[in-house]
């Protein structure tokens, strides 16, 4: 993992091999808001900026690659297939459950809504 995040953020004492059909710079402007956010100075250095968002990538790509691999045992592809990874850090597992409740609630909320509005259109309400 560090290897290749280095190489792909400009430093090349730890450089590897570049991973293919990685796109740079999708997460820039992301990366640098969510460190401004957290205390960093604006604009943060581009050098920060480009390793957080190799690191990023690279968590992903081996996120979505365990994930793969949990759904070719389980025979599908689905939430927990993303969740498994997690299990044994505990720290983690609850975050990603308090995610999970969180993406729920707002799914919940967003079916409600349009519930009403389509309830309200029936009626003869309109939006």
């Amino acid at each position: 993992r560090g290897p290749r995040a280095c190489e792909r953020a400009g430093f090349t004492a730890m450089a590897a091999r570049p991973v293919p059909g990685v796109k740079r710079g999708r997460f820039t402007s992301d990366v640098a808001r969510i460190q401004y956010g957290y205390g960093d100075a604006w604009p943060p250095l581009p050098e920060s900026v480009a390793l957080l968002e190799a690191l990023t990538e690279d968590f992903i790509q081996g996120l979505a690659q365990q994930a793969m691999e949990v759904a070719a045992l389980r025979g599908r592809l689905d939430t927990e297939c993303f969740v498994y990874p997690f299990r044994k850090n505990e720290r983690k597992m609850e975050r990603v459950r308090e995610l999970l409740r969180n993406a729920a609630a707002l799914n919940s909320s967003k079916r409600s809504r349009t519930g009403d509005v389509m309830d309200r259109k029936q009626r003869g309400g309109g939006e």
